[in-house]
């Protein structure tokens, strides 16, 4: 098997990004790694690709956008779209192009990751935040490589900018416990994704502030589809709350026409207030009140925070695991009086 910059950087027992300035006659590296890499190439008769030498130099402009293809809904979701087009917007401004790299499911992450490094075919990376994986992660640190995570991380060692969503789920319930209401429910598809967490973790503290309880009843998950949300309603206690958080407009847009379906008028009898400025949420009858998130602008952050590593290598300073949370704002519909 062909060696790689990798096995060169192995060997000498140095970073890929050392190799890279070698191979590019960077002045920036010390004479006894200049040593060790130029031994470890002699030794496995590496030859570099021409294309990965573009690594270091920063001219491949391009940068990858790992997407998990696995789940087919996200190409025709409003979210990930307006992601893109941030990202595209701000890496164009500064002369860089966005490649999205397909990917069949998470645990191919850190090795088509790995290749398109290796074949030096892009400048950085831009994650998902559901393809920051531990694996990943280790691997771009490792191979010093600029990336960025479009969604909270778990991790210092990694840049990334999310939406503030316990601050959303907080606007969210005062708006509704500022019109006086008392009884007011929390409804989601899934706990599982830490944006829901979030968003319910703002509406309990919003509760709590003003002095109001809520009972388990009022919490409900696993409403994916519109029978679910009539059963629901059937099967709730008497009388239904007087208004709803709901964790976005999709799941809020069918709710409302169950609601209506059940014998409730809305807002009269129950309000809603929920997430995601989405197109659903405009053509809902009535309109839905929803906190909006600026998807675009979190994208448009993600290529800023990107950009500022990838100039702050070519200065050989050291990349910054900087992170941001971005504001949310009210748009308020026929859904709340």
């Amino acid at each position: 098997m062909k060696p790689t910059i990798r096995d060169v950087a192995n060997r000498a027992g140095v970073s890929v990004a050392t190799v890279s300035r070698y191979l590019n006659n960077s002045s920036l590296i010390a004479p006894v790694s200049r040593d060790k890499v130029r031994t470890a190439i002699d030794a496995l008769n590496y030859r570099p690709n021409m294309m990965a030498r573009g690594l270091v130099k920063q001219n491949t402009e391009t940068i990858a956008l790992v997407v998990d293809y696995s789940h087919e809904e996200i190409y025709g979701n409003e979210f990930f779209l307006k992601i893109q087009v941030g990202l595209e917007r701000e890496f164009s401004r500064h002369g860089y192009y966005l490649m999205l790299v397909n990917i069949a499911s998470a645990g191919e992450a850190p090795g088509l990751i790995k290749k398109i490094i290796l074949e030096g075919r892009v400048d950085g990376i831009v994650l998902l935040n559901e393809m920051a994986e531990p694996s990943v992660i280790h691997l771009l640190n490792e191979m010093e490589v600029p990336f960025v995570i479009a969604g909270r991380g778990e991790y210092k060692n990694a840049a990334w900018v999310d939406i503030d969503n316990v601050l959303g789920g907080y606007v969210a319930a005062n708006k509704l416990i500022g019109y006086g209401l008392e009884k007011i429910g929390f409804i989601t598809n899934s706990f599982q994704k830490r944006f829901v967490k979030e968003r319910f973790e703002g509406f309990q503290k919003a509760m709590m502030e003003a002095g109001l309880e809520y009972a388990e009843t009022w919490v409900a998950a696993g409403l994916n589809s519109y029978q679910d949300q009539i059963k629901f309603l059937k099967e709730c206690e008497k009388p239904v709350c007087d208004a709803y958080v709901v964790s976005d407009s999709y799941i809020a847009y069918h709710f409302i026409k169950a609601l209506k379906n059940s014998g409730y008028s809305v807002p009269k009898d129950v309000q809603i207030v929920a997430f995601d400025n989405q197109l659903l949420s405009e053509v809902s009858e009535p309109g839905i009140t929803v906190v909006d998130i600026d998807v675009t602008m979190l994208g448009v952050h993600a290529a800023r925070f990107l950009l500022d590593n990838l100039y702050r290598l070519d200065k050989n300073y050291e990349p910054q695991a900087r992170h941001e949370l971005l504001g949310v704002r009210l748009i308020e519909r026929g859904s709340t009086l």
